[in-house]
């Protein structure tokens, strides 16, 4: 057995298809796999659908926003094998996402604001099959610099990390 339990998809703010992650894992070797998208259920069934087709085992996963108020930070909370139904999963991942999108377009006025010209409607579009925008999609549009290049890194920690401009709200 060779899994990887760590997997993002375009579901929420990873840049591949089921597909294509499930393409990438085949010539891998790798047999279990668990897509743990941000606050959302939503890709599990086209997972298990599409596992079933290049004869990797989904194991359903999530990655879920919290807080750390002990330590007075953003925290993630792993969690696997929940129900494929996963309704009280779902609810509360509603609130989280709700709070996620109005966070991203109130990102997207302050950009607009301080004279960048983002378009919400097409980052919107790179969102999907999202409903909710993520910081990536935002960074999408205002650079074309690989996300594992020191200029990406550089301006996403300048607009959402420490005091960037992005950050508050």
């Amino acid at each position: 057995m060779k899994a990887d339990m760590h997997v993002h998809s375009h579901y929420s703010d990873g840049a591949d298809s089921i597909d294509d992650v499930l393409a990438q894992a085949k010539e891998a070797g790798i047999t279990h796999i668990s897509f743990v998208d941000h606050d959302t259920i939503a890709s599990l069934r086209e997972a298990r659908e599409k596992g079933a087709q290049y004869g990797i085992t989904i194991i359903s996963g999530i990655e879920i926003s919290a807080f750390d108020f002990k330590r007075n930070r953003k925290v993630h909370v792993l969690g696997f094998r929940y129900d494929e139904q996963a309704v009280h999963l779902q609810a509360l991942c509603d609130g989280i996402l709700a709070r996620r999108q109005s966070h991203s377009l109130w990102q997207i006025r302050r950009l607009r604001e301080s004279g960048i010209d983002v378009d919400e409607a097409a980052i919107a579009e790179s969102a999907k099959p999202s409903n909710t925008i993520y910081k990536q999609h935002i960074m999408e549009q205002i650079t074309d610099a690989p996300y594992d290049s020191k200029d990406y890194q550089s301006l996403y920690r300048s607009l959402f990390k420490g005091d960037g401009p992005l950050q508050g709200h």
